[in-house]
């Protein structure tokens, strides 16, 4: 029985969650007692896999008879498991049903507006496969800055409509902003909806969080049969509502935890909208990251390291190779504008000598698009060359609606110079 419970602590508390811990705990308060206590789990951990292995060796005969004698009850158990399991995604995946029509109310510290979702979970009115006469259909795919945190009149798809409209056009832009998306859920996006017969495919990237470093499972030289396994796993995890919910309430969780046992001088007002959900928890999960000039350096690695970024994009294009497509790159206010530094210092933002971070992401991403015949507009500059005050939430990051009209003007430009509407 000890062997039993051993081997279920050794599932749970794996090399790899412990090398997470590692690296970010030291990352965040740079604490040598921190690095000590979790490189003593690794150490704990390899001592009780010897255990494991060394019991499993000299009792297997009484493990084999033990397990023959109560199989039944642990499968009795499993069922009951996967069953509450089962009824808990259930549960969560009808309520999300229900409540996709209902307008909801977000309150933030620096925003206050009324979200509408349509029955398929996005922020805009339902769509319909077949394309009207007459009407340029355009798809925006992208995360919460695509979603908009603004009010359904400032969002990216309903103000592009009215600047086309005024030309005469009829234009219909469908929002498929997902919060908290990435490049392998914009693929997904763009496959649900590749039946609708869009004239135009515009995805936004933000160069904060888009380079993903995940990749697709089964990119490793493995046995085909583990491939399967780990892709099958991988998609079931990422369709999951219960996955998720658990997921962002862990992330949510050691982020409070950080801050509670840290002594970063994260400004207390700050910390108590954080505990007062007015503030999103990863903006200070990005925070207390270091040297924010550090971190998009490791950002350009990871572009040029690991493909799930490029490999995502390139799908996407491909999936509507006979469509114009364009790729939006949104860049982070700390490249935009210095008075954003002393406001993301109370919450522990550490920059290099005040300057704004480079842009050596956008300059690889551009690079690599060009190489790919992909069409890109970069914000970024657009934005340096004019007076672009208020353009982003100081605190939250996303655009606000200033900052969607002057994005949507940019887009507006580019697409008129360029054949994107010369069909």
């Amino acid at each position: 029985m000890k062997t039993l419970f051993f081997i279920i602590f050794l599932i749970l508390l794996n090399p790899a969650f412990i090398f997470k811990f590692v690296i970010d705990k030291v990352a965040i308060y740079s604490h040598l007692s921190y690095f000590a206590y979790y490189v003593f789990l690794l150490f704990l951990y390899y001592g009780l896999m010897f255990y494991v292995i060394l019991s499993l060796v000299k009792n297997y005969r009484e493990i084999v008879r033990y397990f023959k004698a109560n199989y039944r009850n642990y499968l009795l158990l499993l069922a009951a498991v996967i069953l509450s399991i089962s009824a808990a995604e259930a549960i969560l995946r009808v309520r999300n049903i229900l409540s996709r029509t209902k307008p909801s109310y977000v309150v933030g510290h620096e925003f206050k507006f009324t979200s509408t979702k349509n029955s398929l979970g996005f922020r805009d009115e339902e769509f319909t496969k077949i394309k009207p006469k007459g009407v340029y259909r355009v798809f925006l795919i992208g995360d919460s800055f695509v979603e908009g945190v603004v009010s359904a009149e400032d969002t990216l798809d309903r103000m592009l409509e009215k600047k086309f409209g005024q030309d005469g056009l009829n234009w219909e832009v469908y929002n498929l902003g997902i919060s908290g998306s990435g490049p392998s859920g914009y693929f997904l996006v763009a496959q649900e909806f590749r039946n609708y017969q869009p004239d135009l495919i515009i995805v936004s990237i933000v160069v904060d969080n888009d380079i993903e470093r995940t990749r697709e499972p089964g990119s490793r030289s493995s046995p085909e049969i583990l491939n399967r396994l780990e892709g099958f796993l991988y998609r079931l995890q990422g369709n999951s509502l219960l996955a998720k919910t658990i997921k962002d309430f862990f992330r949510s969780l050691d982020t409070k935890v950080g801050i509670v046992m840290s002594d970063s001088g994260i400004d207390k007002s700050y910390a108590k909208l954080l505990f007062d959900n007015k503030i999103s928890p990863f903006t200070f999960k990005r925070a207390n990251f270091g040297d924010n000039q550090l971190y998009y350096d490791q950002i350009v690695k990871c572009f040029y390291n690991d493909g799930a970024f490029r490999e995502h994009i390139l799908l996407i294009k491909h999936l509507y190779k006979d469509v114009p497509f364009l790729l939006l790159i949104n860049p982070d206010r700390i490249q935009v504008n210095t008075r954003y530094l002393e406001v993301l210092k109370k919450i522990g933002f550490v920059f290099n000598g005040d300057k704004p971070v480079d842009r050596k992401i956008q300059d690889a991403i551009i690079s690599w698009a060009k190489e790919n015949s992909i069409e890109c507009l970069d914000i970024l500059p657009l934005m340096l060359t004019t007076a672009n005050e208020g353009f982003f939430y100081p605190l939250d990051g996303h655009y606000t609606a200033q900052g969607n009209s002057f994005v949507v003007d940019s887009i507006y430009d580019k697409i008129k110079q360029s054949v994107f509407l010369k069909k």
